[in-house]
């Protein structure tokens, strides 16, 4: 997630896209960063912990001015919009010094330390349910051009992002009920999710809770989960009380709604995952001569 001329870097599970960079500075050279704008590339959020992240993230500083400035590496703080004007950082993110060209890759790769649980709870939960969300990244570094004096430049961006849209499509394209061993799963398929984002993000097992006209009738497992961009087409293991299920639809048409119970990595739980997850439930729908029917027939 990003921008600058008030700011330098992308952000953590969004997608940025382009932000143009505003001067800040009171001479020449903050004319070298007007103009600029980084660009989001590929972003990887692998193995979560109760209160980290770890964060690869590719970005391209793109400028045209014909001039090459140099600007420190500094901390930035990240944050909800909604937390003006009393900000509530619930990460700072370490950006790399940057020598300025035409196009510079820029590679962030870091464990990203979680400053608010509270509020990077929110901050799941936006990403999870918004079509685009906005998001701020606030710092200081200091800006080199030949042999001028260095020159201190503040960031404070507010940025739009896409997210996950609330997985909008999620669905089970294939699915078999089966017969359970010592307590097993009795209904094994295929969960698709698909993923608009730019971000792969680990999320270790994930469970959640299946109603039937509003009564609990099982859980279901997507183990190792990751989300990666674009489509997903992943493992599912579900226990169900299938003699909740009766009698059965006329329209042998089965409504579910999921609702997201937990995220578990490495044995943590992990509560801002499940924030998330329980923000959104999901309605499904299950033809049940479909999951009767002996696995490779039509």
């Amino acid at each position: 997630m990003l921008s600058t001329g008030r700011t330098l870097s992308s952000f953590v599970f969004c997608d940025s896209r382009k932000a143009e960079f505003e001067d800040v500075t009171d001479s020449g050279q903050g004319d070298q960063v007007n103009k600029s704008y980084l660009e989001v590339t590929g972003m990887v959020v692998t193995n979560p912990t109760k209160d980290s992240v770890h964060m690869q993230q590719d970005v391209l500083l793109h400028s045209s001015s014909i001039f090459h400035p140099t600007l420190d590496e500094f901390p930035a703080a990240l944050f909800l919009e909604s937390s003006e004007p009393n900000i509530k950082p619930f990460a700072y993110l370490q950006l790399p010094s940057v020598h300025s060209t035409k196009s510079t890759a820029i590679n962030i790769n870091q464990t990203l330390m979680i400053t608010d649980m509270g509020q990077f709870s929110e901050y799941s939960k936006t990403v999870m349910n918004s079509e685009t969300f906005r998001v701020a990244l606030r710092g200081q570094t200091a800006l080199h051009l030949g042999k001028l004096p260095s020159t201190v430049v503040q960031y404070n961006e507010v940025l739009t992002f896409k997210g996950l849209n609330k997985l909008t499509g999620f669905n089970i394209p294939t699915y078999q009920i089966v017969a359970a061993k010592d307590g097993g799963p009795n209904m094994i398929g295929k969960a698709f999710i698909p993923n608009p984002s730019i971000m792969t993000l680990q999320m270790g097992n994930v469970t959640y809770n299946i109603y039937y006209n509003n009564t609990f009738i099982g859980t279901s497992l997507l183990p190792d989960l990751t989300l990666k961009p674009g489509n997903n087409t992943v493992d599912m293991r579900s226990t169900v009380n299938l003699k909740l299920l009766q009698p059965p639809p006329k329209d042998g048409l089965l409504h579910l709604e999921v609702r997201g119970n937990s995220s578990i990595y490495n044995g943590q739980h992990l509560t801002y995952y499940e924030d998330a997850l329980k923000s959104n439930p999901m309605h499904i729908v299950l033809d049940l001569a479909k999951g009767m029917k002996p696995p490779g027939k039509n």
